[in-house]
């Protein structure tokens, strides 16, 4: 799963529902080929947890000692 929302300015249909639009709030959805694409073309941002990525560093710093 990906945390997307909508560039600026931009709308972007949801996967298989052309009617209903990502907008400028997060949203959860599949890594799909078609979000994946959106992301490339800089219509969708990608949104990272920072509780997520705080975790992960903590993680790493005792792996790595």
């Amino acid at each position: 799963m990906l945390k997307v929302k909508a560039n600026n300015g931009i709308r972007v249909p949801y996967e298989h529902k052309a009617n209903q639009y990502i907008g400028s709030e997060p949203v959860e959805v599949k890594a799909s080929a078609y979000y994946l694409r959106q992301i490339k073309a800089g219509d969708l941002i990608e949104v990272v947890d920072v509780k997520t990525t705080k975790k992960t560093a903590q993680k790493d710093e005792v792996k790595n000692g």
